[in-house]
Parts: structure tokens; C-alpha cells; sequence
């Protein structure tokens, strides 16, 4: 699933006109520090990533009903990744430094 939209975005990319070679480079070299990282995640890790994922999505739910406990779903979310990143450090500096890139773009 992470691989598929690696991939989508790597084909954006490929097909973004508006982006100097130079910036497309920068983004496709962060993208292929991603893939390495992700590659080395063990099967095992699906359920931690899925975990993530999930809180994510109840804290985004949460949010748009005021009657929810949005406190605790933010909570949660919080300890997900920070486990998360505990475990995968290198993985977690690539989404950064992606993530960095994509903001100083405005993007």
C-alpha cells in the first residue's frame, strides 16, 4: 500500500511540467530515500503503521463532532507515532525531510 503511493507520486512528479529539473531531482532523490526506508520495514511493523493510520483517522473524525473527546483522540495519535518514530527513526527523517521540502515549495 505504501509502495502504491510512492509510486502515484513519483508519477506525478514525472508528469508535473511546472517543476524545474532541479526541484523534480531534489523530490525524486527524497522519494527514493523513502522507498529505501519503507523497504526496510518488517512485516510485522504492517499492524503499528495500520495502528497510525487508524488514530489519524479517529482524530480527524473527532474533530468534526464537537461532542467527541478530541483531547484524547489527539492523545492518542500523539502516542502512536511517537512509538512509532521510536522504532523507525530513519524512516520517520525521511517523511521529514519530505515533508520540509514540500513546505519550503509552499506546497
Amino acid at each position: 500500500m505504501i509502495q502504491d503511493r510512492i509510486a502515484k507520486i513519483e508519477a506525478t512528479l514525472a508528469g508535473a511540467a511546472d517543476l524545474s529539473p532541479a526541484t523534480r531531482q531534489e523530490l525524486l532523490a527524497l522519494l527514493a530515500d523513502l522507498k529505501t526506508e519503507v523497504a526496510s520495514l518488517q512485516p510485522s511493523h504492517a499492524a503499528e503503521a495500520h495502528g497510525i493510520a487508524d488514530s489519524t483517522d479517529a482524530a480527524i473524525a473527532s474533530v468534526s463532532r464537537p461532542e467527541d473527546d478530541t483531547p484524547a483522540a489527539l492523545r492518542n495519535l500523539r502516542a502512536s507515532v511517537q512509538g512509532f518514530e521510536a522504532s523507525h527513526p530513519q524512516l520517520v527523517a525521511a517523511v521529514d525531510r519530505l515533508a520540509l521540502t514540500l513546505s519550503n515549495m509552499g506546497i
